[in-house]
């Protein structure tokens, strides 16, 4: 049902720009700048791979909104769900002001906001409507990629929340 659920909910992926990008300060992981500063030391020394599914950011979006950037773009729905590789992903240009709410990856945002030269400040990110369930989201939420494993109060907390 969840499989079902991501399926009917998932629009594609495309290149988003990092003024875009927004995260709710009542995410379940705490921003840490020393955990942003170890991933900007990683891109200095690795490289900043944005293309990889695993460094893919959920994001969520309103099919109006979506569909008046895939008019910007001069492309259909059908152009985010058939690219597989990063530079053939569409870049997505939104009104100034808009933002989208992502789901997790804060660290590796923000990294890549100090890291990346403004001409070239784009995340992929997978894209899924608004309205997603519950049980979806919290799955979105809770994906761990390559990011710092929860504190013993994380997981306690969470353990507290999904109890009630």
């Amino acid at each position: 049902m969840l499989e079902e659920e991501r399926q009917l909910k998932f629009k594609g992926t495309a290149r988003i720009s990092l003024d875009v990008l927004l995260f709710r300060q009542d995410q379940p992981r705490e921003y840490s700048k020393k955990q942003a500063d170890f991933l900007v030391d990683c891109f200095q020394k690795e490289g900043c791979h944005r293309a990889p599914l695993y460094n893919h950011v959920p994001a969520i979006i309103n099919q109006e909104s979506l569909d008046a950037a895939l008019q910007r773009f001069g492309g259909t729905a059908d152009n985010l769900l058939t690219n597989n590789e990063a530079p053939n992903y569409p870049l997505l240009e939104f009104p100034t002001g808009f933002h989208l709410e992502c789901l997790h990856s804060r660290h590796r945002i923000e990294a890549g906001r100090e890291f990346l030269h403004p001409r070239d400040d784009w995340w992929t990110v997978d894209l899924y409507l608004l309205d997603l369930n519950i049980d979806l989201k919290t799955c979105l939420v809770e994906e761990y990629s390559n990011e710092e494993k929860p504190s013993d109060g994380e997981i306690y907390y969470k353990m507290r929340r999904y109890h009630f």
